[in-house]
């Protein structure tokens, strides 16, 4: 409990299930007597206060997939090739 307000172990106050949500499971949690203090008018308090929330999520930073940088090389390759081969045919003898 943190100044009166239980936390369950993913830190959101009203998420007696531990799904890292507030939601209508939680209430039918509490209506069991399955919140931190049972069915208790504080536990309700709390669940209402914070219902909709959502534990968020660790950011992610995005990461180019190496056959993505195997086709832009394989592109370029091909480009510079091209151009080599014309300018072959433009200054052969």
């Amino acid at each position: 409990m943190t100044n009166g307000v239980p936390v369950t172990d993913t830190g959101l106050a009203g998420d007696f299930d531990g799904d890292d949500d507030v939601d209508g499971n939680d209430f039918l949690l509490w209506q069991t007597g399955g919140s931190p203090n049972g069915a208790t008018a504080g536990d309700l308090g709390v669940w209402q206060s914070h219902f909709g929330e959502v534990a968020s999520a660790p950011a992610v930073s995005a990461v180019p997939e190496p056959s993505t940088l195997l086709l832009l090389g394989c592109g370029m390759l091909g480009l510079a090739g091209r151009q080599r081969a014309r300018s072959m045919r433009i200054f052969a003898p």
